[in-house]
């Protein structure tokens, strides 16, 4: 009996590895990999510990079970367009969000730039009624990208935000 729950935990093992090395296109992935760039929960960790006057109380990963539901809920666009992420965001009255990301393919940062655009756009209407004084963030925030990396920084803190994205992804 022993020896059979040892091979069903082996083979469990097994299945577990090859699921994890292909997405369903059948496209080799390694979860959150970034082709040996820094990953996207790295870049935002060093962000929140770095410029403290954010009001981000809530982060998501891309390994976390609701990141998918998420993020195509936030900026209205396929989960399948990036092969990393992360993002804090306020989850009371404010308007502080920090999203970093890596494309999947180099001709997808357009169009998510586009998809964080009018995720601010559709935030300015929403506060303006809500709560006007974060407003000015709203109309303050960053997107930037680098290589395959774009981050969009909703804060009173975006220079030191961008800053120390452009310090750790430089010219990659």
């Amino acid at each position: 009996m022993f020896k059979k729950i040892i091979i069903f935990f082996c083979a469990s093992l097994l299945l577990l590895g090859v699921a994890g090395c292909t997405d369903n296109d059948g496209k080799k992935t390694d979860n959150n990999e970034t082709d040996g760039n820094v990953k996207c929960s790295e870049i935002l960790e060093e962000i929140l510990t770095e410029a403290t006057g954010t009001h981000t109380d809530k982060k998501l990963f891309y390994d976390d079970e609701k990141y998918e539901e998420y993020f195509e809920y936030l900026y209205n666009t396929s989960v399948k367009r990036v092969s990393d992420g992360a993002f804090a965001y306020a989850s009371s009255a404010y308007a502080d969000e920090i999203t970093v990301l890596y494309a999947e393919d180099k001709d997808d940062v357009d169009t998510i730039v586009k998809h964080l655009e009018d995720r601010i756009s559709n935030r300015i209407q929403d506060f303006n009624g809500y709560k006007p004084e974060e407003v000015a963030k709203l109309e303050n925030a960053v997107i930037k990208t680098s290589g395959n990396y774009i981050i969009m920084a909703v804060s009173d803190e975006t220079d030191t935000i961008i800053e120390i994205f452009e310090k750790i992804v430089g010219g990659k």
